[in-house]
């Protein structure tokens, strides 16, 4: 009987540490040290307890803080809206195509000294006209850096968006958008997306070198909107583009060669980064964008100064070029695929001419 309870004493403590069975195996060697044996037994039995209680502890623990932080994450995700499946599945087949379209109206050639008219002394804006937007993007440096960085007007948003329909309805699409950093061209680019459908899924990528001829600026550069004052202004921006031509490469000192060159610099690189992935380009610039992006593209020389103003002089807010390249590579200007938006001056209408 002594025996039978060493033995299944002896079963519980393998639970027990190496040096407990050492001290079994000499009681039943020893009998008289049962009573040593059994104290020395309890103790061990309330350390195993102890030893398994914490393990249970630490176990539930984990187990409530796996479950705490997995509710945790799963509510987070519930929040973040789905991730937008690609708007394009490249390789897209076909011959490449580019578009290159003209920013909308501005408001500073609509109503010239703008700025010292719409903001007070404080740079609260206040329009004076219905054809000037609502309200203005929140800027670094504003009222100041609208003076060289103008908006659109309303009408300049309502032809853009035209253009986006226009395009729409053709079923032409666009798979790659490069602008010009100007807030004109953003508005305008951004518009033609909306009028498209996809302004929510298709991103800008702001190109530097897509800027206007530098000549203009040569006392001061304007101060564009950086990349996070355009998103925060509702823009979808893409904030990880590779600029062609970086803000610092720009020489107001440039040429009328040396801006032909850029813009087709321009053009060029972006038809080659898009080589594997194939699809139509829309490029967003200004009135000699759709010239100085298309003229070495196409296979003629840069033009003097002179002819180039004479060209863009034709060229009204939202024009638009068509290139397209054939099966053996070469590019060649064609017939936009929509028509174009032809509007009259309209001047400010005074209430003052019925009363005298």
């Amino acid at each position: 009987m002594y025996l039978s309870y060493l033995l299944i004493i002896r079963l519980i403590s393998e639970q027990l540490d190496y040096h407990t069975l050492s001290v079994i195996d000499s009681v039943v060697r020893h009998p008289n040290l049962l009573p040593v044996f059994i104290r020395l037994f309890t103790h061990s039995i309330i350390v195993w307890l102890f030893k398994e209680i914490c393990n249970w502890t630490f176990t539930v623990f984990l187990a409530f803080l796996y479950r705490a932080t997995s509710i945790a994450v799963l509510k987070t995700l519930a929040k973040k809206p789905e991730m937008e499946e690609s708007l394009h599945k490249f390789l897209i087949d076909g011959p490449r195509k580019i578009i290159i379209a003209r920013h909308g109206e501005r408001v500073d050639f609509t109503f010239g000294d703008w700025t010292r008219l719409c903001f007070d002394e404080t740079g609260k804006y206040q329009r004076s006209d219905l054809n000037m937007p609502e309200t203005l993007p929140q800027r670094k440096g504003a009222p100041h850096s609208f003076y060289k960085d103008s908006p659109l007007t309303n009408i300049g948003l309502f032809q853009a968006t035209l253009v986006g329909q226009a395009l729409k309805a053709n079923n032409t699409e666009v798979h790659h958008v490069l602008c010009s950093p100007a807030l004109r061209c953003v508005q305008t680019c951004a518009s033609i997306l909306k009028g498209m459908g996809i302004a929510e899924v298709m991103p800008i990528n702001i190109e530097p070198g897509l800027f206007e001829f530098l000549l203009y600026y040569k006392d001061e550069m304007p101060t564009w909107m950086t990349l996070e004052e355009l998103t925060d202004a509702g823009f979808n921006i893409n904030h990880n583009y590779d600029q062609i031509t970086q803000e610092k490469e720009l020489n107001t000192n440039e040429s009328c060669n040396d801006f032909y060159h850029r813009n087709a610099n321009v053009t060029q690189k972006v038809i080659k980064r898009t080589q594997l992935q194939g699809g139509t380009v829309l490029l967003v610039g200004h009135s000699a964008t759709l010239e100085t992006c298309t003229r070495e593209l196409v296979g003629g020389a840069p033009r003097t100064e002179h002819e180039m103003i004479a060209v863009i002089k034709e060229i009204p807010y939202c024009s638009v070029a068509f290139a397209a390249q054939d099966t053996k590579g070469s590019w060649s200007l064609q017939k936009p695929p929509f028509l174009p938006a032809t509007h009259s001056a309209n001047n400010q209408f005074d209430w003052n001419v019925l009363s005298s």
